[in-house]
């Protein structure tokens, strides 16, 4: 290819990838114990979402919260898991899963090797086996049967293609992977593949090429060439989705491709915020995530998420403010200056050669004509050749023509960077249109911004600002003052300055021409003209905690929003009253915020934000309720995308139109123990009487930390009620009695999605003094003495002694037997004074029984006093 065509397609691919739009939400996890390090060879997901890596020291899980850590013999090189969540694992010298045995979950070995020279590097799980694959070693695993097959041989690596395994040797020898090893001719060199369903294999030849597999036909992708072109030697590949795949790189970091459009190229390195351009290993996720494992951890890049950062790009210092887009510029103010988005082309010196007028034109090498259609630093390069007496090089010694040596910069690729406005130094926190020109807020006066240069116009410790129909400035000061300016000509003048007994934090025109002030207790009506300030009337707010207020004039009424709710004007009482109408509509207003492009306000009620706008429509933002507390909403009205400041001092683009993609994880249990070790929850169990203490752990797995998962819970069994809403995943239960239980669990996050679903099942067994069997054995055991006393009794030769202290031995056993059993059957909290006297009634209840028993064992029978009736004689005399 001739130099220009090279910078030509160079050139195109920097354009793709300068990332104009936003570069990828990145999140960095790592975990947190000193024994592990970043030595991190392969990561995987369960069907829960959960994320699973083969790390040096052994096996870990993460939930995006909680980091499990299961130890393995050797370094964990490789990892697979099935459809029963269940890992297996490529190691040094042996083969494994992590499964649970002897009260907790562990490694249990499959294959172990006598040799530590076999490095298991690949492990794949196809169907219903397992295939493990050293440099020495193939051996499949069948989890059904469990039986083991070993293949010894010199092996490269090992893939899937159209729902087959295959091997590749180091002579070059491909083998299907059946029973045995068969022998096949491929078509193509493989390295890596990639299946999802639905859509064509993907595939990484020897060469570095991509291919999409169907039908025994390799179809070349197009951005071969643009890959090969820009420098990147490819590692992995794998499916994001129907249409994206991502390539790993080793030292080049990320690039993410579409099948159906060949120039879309994205790419992820060190300057879009990846802390390492050396990727040691990727991995897809089911919640359209690429884990990215480097020396500094693992990575999550979240392409399709719906907004993008631009906290990467150079130039940006200081604490964001706010954020603002006013005739196509991006402005951002920071606690250190004034900043806008602006382009940086790199330039490459060009040497070139002009052939002298007079001269015989030199035959020079063809060149590719450029796209007529390409415009901008496409013209800017092609400029150079566009005289034919230009030439890229001289060919052959013709001393008819001559050339002379010229240099010419060329632009090779745009970046693109914040830079600061001269002049606008210290904290600036807002910035707005006046006229044709911008003015910006800073807390010691008010700029004005030309030719992206600041200039100081008025000096005033600013509070709040508008501007009216007047073409007036209104400003309230720091100094509980109430200034008027106006430009008239060049200059500025200050037109109105009255002291104010409140501190105003906003301000807002209604459709009559008043101003509504919001102040720290109250609001006021106030109207401006070129020559005074009036106000009219001071209404008192509900603003106990001193909140700022936010005005919007909504269905042309003036609302006043703060934490205490939403308040509005009403005309025809004159009174500032509560929409409690609209409370209930949205929920109360934890958080709200002004658009001053929109005139807008938005509110956070704890779970979505709000759009409530001026013509009284309320638009839903479900899924931005993962940003709880930005500090700035702004519309970009070009492209209908938002503008947010985050927490974290994150500038993100946000495209509402993609927020449906959000994916949702489920909850399941992460962990069930008590105080003997693990217990394995994927069977119902049973507890004895005496570890009837359980703890459960939750899990949902969310790698952004955004939906903010809560839960409630009910252990059928024991409660009959729902638990209360809590963030804590651990859920511990003690001294449950004897019973059946069946615990379920209800989850919901901040899109106010929700789940409900059993968990768990057990039982916890009665100890053993309150089963049938002990009680039929005590009543055998005490029906024993009875009769054996009643008998000594009755036989008067038997020492006296032996009998009498047999029978109060029985007596006094079975009372406290029936005392006890008695007392088992109150189960509460009591004093000693209550226990005497519980004691002291269950011994009336009992005496009686005592009574008669000692009667049976002392004579043989129980006297029963009958009544006498009297018999009444017939007179003879009255018959």
């Amino acid at each position: 290819m001739c130099r220009l065509t090279w910078i030509i397609v160079l050139l195109g691919s920097a354009l793709n990838i300068s990332a104009q739009k936003g570069d990828f939400l990145l999140t960095h996890h790592y975990p947190r114990n000193s024994n592990l390090d970043n030595s991190n060879f392969a990561i995987s997901h369960d069907s829960y979402g959960r994320i699973c890596i083969a790390n040096r020291s052994g096996i870990l899980k993460y939930d995006g919260e909680a980091w499990d850590f299961y130890k393995t013999p050797a370094a964990a090189l490789s990892l697979a898991i099935d459809s029963a969540n269940t890992v297996y694992v490529g190691c040094i010298g042996g083969v494994g899963l992590i499964d649970f045995q002897k009260r907790s979950i562990g490694y249990r070995p499959l294959v172990e090797l006598d040799t530590l020279h076999d490095l298991f590097f690949q492990t794949h799980h196809l169907r219903n086996k397992i295939y493990f694959l050293s440099t020495h070693h193939l051996i499949v695993y069948d989890i059904k049967s469990g039986e083991i097959k070993q293949h010894k041989g010199d092996y490269s690596n090992i893939y899937e293609l159209d729902a087959e395994m295959f091997v590749n040797t180091l002579d070059d020898k491909t083998y299907l992977i059946n029973d045995s090893l068969t022998i096949i001719n491929p078509i193509k060199k493989v390295k890596y593949t990639d299946s999802r369903k639905d859509q064509p294999d993907l595939i990484l030849a020897e060469n570095d090429s991509i291919y999409l597999y169907k039908d025994f036909d390799y179809q070349p992708l197009p951005q071969n060439k643009q890959l090969y072109n820009i420098g990147f030697t490819l590692s992995e590949i794998q499916w994001l989705n129907d249409s994206l795949f991502v390539c790993s790189t080793i030292e080049r970091g990320l690039a993410l491709l579409n099948i159906n459009d060949p120039n879309y190229i994205e790419v992820t390195n060190f300057n879009a915020g990846l802390p390492d351009n050396e990727v040691y290993t990727i991995h897809a996720d089911n919640s359209n995530g690429i884990w990215v494992a480097h020396q500094f951890g693992i990575t999550n890049v979240t392409p399709l998420f719906p907004a993008y950062s631009y906290s990467h790009f150079p130039g940006l210092h200081g604490n964001l403010t706010s954020v603002h887009t006013y005739n196509d510029d991006l402005w951002i103010t920071t606690s250190l200056g004034l900043f806008y988005f602006t382009e940086d082309t790199i330039f490459e010196n060009k040497v070139y050669y002009q052939r002298i007028a007079g001269s015989k034109p030199q035959q020079i090498e063809e060149q590719e004509e450029p796209d007529k259609k390409k415009r901008g630093f496409f013209k800017a390069i092609t400029s150079i050749f566009k005289d034919e007496k230009n030439v890229e090089k001289v060919q052959g010694q013709e001393n008819s023509a001559k050339y002379v040596r010229r240099t010419k910069k060329v632009p090779i690729e745009i970046n693109y960077k914040f830079e600061q406005v001269e002049g606008a130094n210290g904290k600036f926190f807002s910035a707005f249109p006046y006229r044709d020109e911008i003015l910006a807020v800073g807390t010691i006066g008010i700029y004005e911004i030309r030719d992206y240069k600041a200039e100081m116009i008025i000096p005033e410790r600013v509070r709040s600002y508008m501007v009216n129909d007047l073409d007036q400035l209104i400003l309230s000061t720091a100094d509980f003052e109430i200034k008027v300016y106006k430009l008239i000509g060049d200059i500025w003048v200050e037109e109105i300055s009255e002291q104010f007994e409140d501190l105003i934090v906003s301000m807002r025109q209604d459709k009559d021409g008043n101003m509504w002030m919001a102040g720290t207790t109250s609001v006021y009506k106030t109207i401006s003209t070129d020559t005074s300030f009036t106000v009219l009337k001071e209404y008192r707010l509900n603003n106990t905690h001193l909140d700022d207020v936010n005005i919007l004039q909504r269905n042309e009424t003036p609302y006043f929003i703060n934490a205490q709710g939403f308040f509005y004007y009403d005309s025809v009482d004159d009174k500032v009253k509560e929409d409690l109408e609209l409370e209930r509509q949205i929920g109360s207003p934890l958080h709200h915020l002004f658009d001053p492009v929109e005139n807008s306000v938005w509110v956070f009620n704890g779970q979505k934000w709000y759009h409530l706008k001026e013509d009284g429509t309320i638009e839903t933002m479900e899924y931005m309720g993962v940003f709880q507390d930005l500090r700035a909403i702004s519309l970009d009205k070009s492209s209908g995308h938002l503008w947010l400041l985050t927490p974290d001092n994150d500038l993100l683009k946000y495209d509402p139109t993609k927020s449906g993609i959000l994916n949702n994880n489920p909850f399941f249990l992460r962990r069930v123990s008590n105080e003997k070790g693990d217990i394995n929850q994927k069977e119902k169990f049973t507890l004895e009487y005496d570890e009837n203490y359980l703890n459960i752990q939750l899990s949902k797995p969310d790698f952004l930390g955004l939906s903010n998962p809560e839960f409630q819970y009910k252990l059928e069994g024991l409660h009959s009620e729902w638990s209360d809403w809590t963030n804590s995943k651990s859920i511990d239960y003690s001294f449950l009695p004897e019973g059946d239980y069946k615990l379920l669990v209800r989850s919901r996050d901040a899109f106010g999605r929700m789940e409900e679903g059993e968990v768990l099942a057990f039982t916890v067994k009665p100890p053993y003094w309150q089963t049938p069997w002990f009680y039929a054995i005590q009543i055998i055991f005490f029906g024993g003495l009875v009769y054996l006393s009643t008998k000594l009794n009755q036989d008067s030769s038997k020492n006296r002694l032996l009998r009498s202290g047999l029978t109060l031995l029985t007596l006094v056993l079975i009372i406290e037997f029936l005392q006890s059993a008695i007392g088992s059957l109150f189960n509460f909290k009591s004093t000693p004074v209550v226990d005497f006297l519980l004691d002291a009634s269950i011994a009336f209840m009992i005496f009686p029984l005592e009574r008669l028993l000692r009667e049976l064992m002392t004579k043989g029978k129980v006297q029963i006093k009958k009544k006498n009736i009297p018999l009444v004689r017939k007179d003879s005399s009255s018959e």
